[in-house]
């Protein structure tokens, strides 16, 4: 047997033992999640066009106007990234010394019926998505009323033509 196949085998043995174990499995697959959601992030936030469409004294919220797609069913789904202000007085209070200063969520909305859906996400430790993911969080399964941060995305995304009722499609400015 060629030491690299003898490698292999024992890597192969050792997961498998590892695995069989009881709650190693799900621990793997959280290690695995937190791993692609970590790069699925860094490179969306790297070659992200991001346009801001909202902005208060607590947080920034941006879209990704390259990540747009629509459902033959209608829904939209975009990259939405919130930068928060750390000097607010709503951090403490919100935990951004724990969670990050931006997070990057992949977000579904039905326009017809003004409803949102989470796709999963992550906080980052820097600010417009830089750093390591502090906390990726995973997908809904239900919808719910589009939250009053997101008002500024849903209106963006769902703008409609006064001559036509379906969603308009976002183009992102020239340059």
């Amino acid at each position: 047997m060629s030491p690299a196949l003898a490698v292999r085998v024992r890597n192969t043995s050792i997961a498998t033992a590892l695995l069989s174990k009881p709650g190693m499995r799900a621990a793997m697959w959280k290690i695995s999640v937190s791993a692609l959601l970590s790069t699925l992030a860094s490179s969306a936030s790297a070659r992200a066009e991001w346009v801001q469409v909202s902005k208060d004294d607590f947080s920034t919220v941006y879209l990704d106007a390259g990540s747009r797609r629509t459902s033959p069913d209608g829904i939209v789904t975009v990259d939405a990234l919130t930068d928060y202000n750390a000097a607010s007085p709503k951090a403490a209070a919100f935990g951004l010394a724990e969670k990050g200063l931006s997070e990057i969520e992949k977000v579904s909305l039905d326009c017809a019926k003004r409803k949102y859906r989470s796709e999963g996400g992550g906080w980052r430790q820097g600010q417009m998505g830089e750093g390591n993911i502090t906390k990726p969080y995973p997908p809904k399964d239900g919808w719910s009323p589009v939250p009053p941060y997101y008002d500024g995305l849903f209106a963006k995304v769902c703008a409609r033509t006064s001559s036509d009722e379906r969603p308009e499609r976002f183009e992102p400015p020239r340059a």
